[in-house]
Parts: structure tokens; sequence; C-alpha cells
């Protein structure tokens, strides 16, 4: 049972819906006390995953490419860090 326990878990971390974040926070308050913790750094996993594909999930048109070939100031924002370095180089401009 641990095994199905296991996969079916990994299963809801893998596809990273809300709903599926939703069913492994409800399971987090159902397992023993000792196995909360691991069901909630499963549940952090499923979040992480699902930033990841919000952040990854569109592709740029040629249009859109070329529109931030032309505005100097138009940064592609792929990673945490470039989301800090945009916010960072915007309110510089502001300044």
């Amino acid at each position: 049972m641990p095994g199905l326990r296991d996969g079916l878990i990994g299963t809801l971390v893998t596809r990273a819906t809300p709903e599926a974040c939703a069913g492994i926070s409800f399971l987090a308050t159902k397992v023993p006390a000792e196995e909360r913790v691991w069901m909630q750094w499963r549940r952090h996993e499923a979040i992480k995953n699902a930033l990841r594909r919000a952040w990854t999930a569109k592709t740029r048109t040629s249009e859109e490419i070329l529109a931030m070939a032309r505005d100097f100031r138009a940064v592609t924002i792929d990673t945490m860090d470039d989301l800090l370095d945009a916010v960072l180089a915007c309110q510089a401009r502001r300044s």
C-alpha cells in the first residue's frame, strides 16, 4: 500500500493543478501526524511545479518578439531572478 500511496501522491504532484494541490492539502489533514510534514513537502513540490508550468507555458509569438526587439525596456522573464531584475529596473526608472 505505501507504494500505491506514494505513486498516487506523485501523480498529484506531477499534475500540479489547483485541484491536485488542494487534494494533497486535504490528504495532509487525514494522515497520521508523523506523515504530515512529508505531505506538506509534497504539496510544496506541487505548488512549485504549478508555478513553473505557469511561467513556461506561454510561448511567444513572432509579433511579441518583434515588439520586444523594438522596445529597449522589454525583457523576458523566465525565472524569479529575471522578475526581480525587471522590478528593480522599473523602480530605478521611476526614481
